[in-house]
């Protein structure tokens, strides 16, 4: 999906610093963990929605969020078992990265964290 701007070109580090092509690529951004599963949940979505509106306005360029959502006893989990996945979580990620190419935002998905 193209940005706002065109843009296909992922965002690459070099050294310290990080590009774009040929630019560098200095940005303003948030992260806001509970994307997913709030987009998941048809009452909640329009706070996503805010969200990247909000940026927008703001001219913030990368969201970092959660792409994972695993466990039985967790809330809109996208994996409740080993290799069994929630289809509408797995939409409203979707959903999310729809948002951020409708934004011109860039999406940085973590996959996994710390916890057990």
């Amino acid at each position: 999906m193209a940005l706002s701007d065109g843009s296909r070109a992922f965002v690459e580090r070099r050294g310290a610093a990080r590009g774009v092509g040929e630019d560098p690529f200095r940005f303003l951004g948030a992260n806001t963990y509970y994307c997913m599963v709030y987009a998941a949940h048809e009452g909640l979505r329009p706070h996503v929605e805010e969200i990247f509106e909000q940026m927008q306005r703001l001219g913030m360029a990368v969201l970092r969020t959660w792409a994972f959502n695993a466990g039985a006893q967790q809330w809109m989990s996208l994996q409740r078992a080993p290799g069994v996945y929630d289809e509408q979580v797995l939409l409203g990620r979707d959903h999310v990265v729809a948002m951020a190419s409708r934004h011109g935002v860039r999406l940085v998905l973590t996959l996994v964290n710390h916890w057990e």
